[in-house]
This record gives C-alpha cells, sequence and structure tokens, in this order.
C-alpha cells in the first residue's frame, strides 16, 4: 500500500502519511482569557507556573532565588491565586522559568506568552517545537542543581531582565505562531478546507 505505515505496536492502526496533519488543541478560552490582561505593567517577576514535583525541578527555581535576591521568585503553587489572579500575576511576570524534564503540552508557558513574558525554558520536551530559540537555554543548565548551571541561567535571567524591552517583538511573533500552531485546531481546519482529508 503506497503511503501507508503502521507503527510497532500492536494497538496502532495503519496511517495514511498523506492525510496525516499535525494540529494544535483548541484553547480559544484561555486566549480570550489572556486578551484582557495586555497591557499590564511588567515587574522583575520570575514565574514558577508548575506543580512542585520532581519532575519539574522546583529545587532549581528555589536556588536561582537565593541567587538572584533582587528579582521576586513566586512560585504558582505556593499562593492561594484564583485563575485570574494567576493570569494576572503571569502578565505581570517578565520571565515564567521551566526546568521540566516531563512535560506534554505545557500549558503555563503558552499562557506565558499570551501574557507577553518570556517563556524561559529548556531545549527539550514539546518545548523543542514551540518556542524560539531565543527563550530556550541549552538542557544540560537544568539537568539537576549544579554550580555552573545555576550560574549559565542566572546570567540568561540576567539577560532577560536587563534587556526585556528587546524580546517583546519576538514573544509577540512566538505567540501568534503559538496560537496558530498550538492553541487552536487551524492546521487541520485548513486541511479539510483544502480537501485534504
Amino acid at each position: 500500500m503506497t503511503g501507508v505505515q503502521t507503527c510497532a505496536l500492536p494497538i496502532c492502526f495503519p496511517v495514511t502519511i498523506e492525510k496525516t496533519h499535525i494540529s494544535g488543541q483548541p484553547h480559544y478560552e484561555i486566549i480570550r482569557e489572556m486578551q484582557k490582561f495586555s497591557g499590564v505593567k511588567k515587574e522583575d517577576i520570575i514565574f514558577f507556573p508548575h506543580r512542585l514535583a520532581p519532575e519539574k525541578q522546583p529545587e532549581i527555581f528555589y536556588a536561582l532565588a537565593k541567587m538572584l535576591p533582587e528579582y521576586k521568585f513566586i512560585a504558582a503553587q505556593e499562593t492561594k491565586l484564583t485563575k485570574d489572579e494567576y493570569h494576572e500575576l503571569m502578565a505581570k511576570s517578565k520571565i515564567m522559568f521551566s526546568a521540566s524534564l516531563q512535560e506534554t503540552l505545557g500549558i503555563g508557558g503558552l499562557e506565558a506568552l499570551l501574557a507577553g513574558t518570556i517563556p524561559m525554558v529548556p531545549d527539550r520536551l514539546s518545548y523543542k517545537e514551540m518556542y524560539f530559540n531565543e527563550f530556550k537555554y541549552p538542557s544540560k543548565w537544568s539537568d539537576g542543581v549544579h554550580e555552573p548551571n545555576l550560574v549559565s541561567l542566572a546570567e540568561r535571567i540576567k539577560h532577560y531582565m536587563d534587556h526585556f524591552p528587546s524580546f517583546c517583538a519576538s514573544i509577540q511573533q512566538n505567540k501568534e505562531a503559538a496560537i496558530v500552531d498550538h492553541l487552536t485546531a487551524f492546521p487541520m481546519f485548513r486541511a479539510l478546507a483544502n480537501g485534504r482529508y
């Protein structure tokens, strides 16, 4: 059969490559919700949107907070915020920090883009395809809490903080790409409209 591939797992079905289209998950409500926070005044906040779980490596976040006392570090799970308050805090933050070892979609980083916040993420997992290179740091920098890696991360944070306005255009461009590619089903709709299914 031409154009048909199967996978090695017994549960898989034949897939016609020509009819396969990658599409985002529709998250129209988050897109609408975050619009009300556009224009919020930015503060020197580094925000950690993840669960405080081993695979999210919050210990790296806390180590950075000790190294950089001039900035405010806030872990979302340590607060008692409503969803609106969470989104407002994300919008006030200049940086959303992640050191995740496990991630599927990573909605916190996408919310950061929607809020005009720099998503500082490791170059691994779903982050590889979702964020511009200038927002990704080398994965090895978050392979545990090690002094040289923390120094590199701290320098990157300082650079983002000191030059935040120069990243605003890239944040906007990455946001627009993320909406189309990861927060809506536009690619699938286009394929359907063009008769490619």
